[in-house]
């Protein structure tokens, strides 16, 4: 080459042939996991919701059939009644009419025997507080009182004894006039309402009471003082029997 005359340039694109290609390394594909849409997991929690609806409405059925069966299972075999009430006795003490400013007022007292007789022969009877309301035939307030609850042995038959007082009762003249008439002639007509509350207990186990109305209606003092022993209605929730 000649002095003084500047080197060629070499033309666009020339390559260096000395100079070894480097080839691009080739990347791993990955793969997107497909993304499932919303509705797919709203219908998998619909599905479980589902599933846990059903088997709880099982468990339930289930349970409630055992129930029923263990409850038929208790009455036939045990075969539970309730108690058997007469009113015994009833003896007046005192009975007086006066009269007074505001008209006339009844002063009674008197003492009540109600027998109680439990049939059951697997298990006692519970007593809440009794409480016994005496009544004239129309509906007259002779007195009450209330006595504390207590058991009553298998097989059992118990007397209770109330008595029953009354003062200051004011009636109209007419009400206290065939009253008194009544007793006099012992063809007053009396009525008596126990109201308590019963349940049943067994060896280590006992239920709780439930309210029961007893009423003995419709009898004359001359019937009782000979003995008679009324019928009584006995209410327990809407059923009535008559014992």
């Amino acid at each position: 080459m000649s002095q003084g005359h500047p080197p060629l340039q070499k033309p666009p694109g020339y390559r260096d042939p000395s100079i070894p290609i480097r080839r691009p390394q080739p990347q791993p594909l990955q793969r997107k996991a497909a993304a499932l849409p919303p509705s797919f997991y709203q219908k998998k929690r619909r599905s479980y919701c589902r599933i846990c609806c059903c088997c709880t409405c099982i468990v339930l059925f289930l349970l409630i059939i055992l129930i029923i069966a263990a409850g038929a299972f208790f009455y036939l075999w045990m075969d539970p009644k309730l108690p058997v009430v007469h009113l015994k006795t009833i003896k007046f003490t005192k009975f007086k009419v006066t009269n007074t400013d505001a008209g006339p007022a009844l002063d009674a007292q008197s003492s009540l025997n109600i027998e109680i007789k439990n049939p059951n022969t697997h298990f006692e009877l519970e007593y809440d507080k009794t409480r016994v309301v005496l009544n004239a035939g129309n509906g007259a307030n002779l007195g009450e009182q209330t006595l504390n609850g207590f058991t009553q042995g298998k097989n059992n038959v118990t007397t209770l004894k109330f008595t029953i007082k009354e003062r200051q009762e004011l009636m109209a003249k007419k009400d206290a006039d065939m009253i008194l008439k009544g007793f006099k002639n012992k063809n007053l007509v009396l009525s008596t309402e126990v109201r308590t509350g019963i349940g049943l207990k067994g060896n280590g186990w006992k239920t709780g009471t439930v309210p029961v109305n007893v009423i003995c209606a419709g009898m004359k003092l001359n019937q009782i003082h000979n003995g008679a022993m009324p019928k009584c209605r006995v209410k327990l929730f809407d059923w009535v029997y008559v014992n």
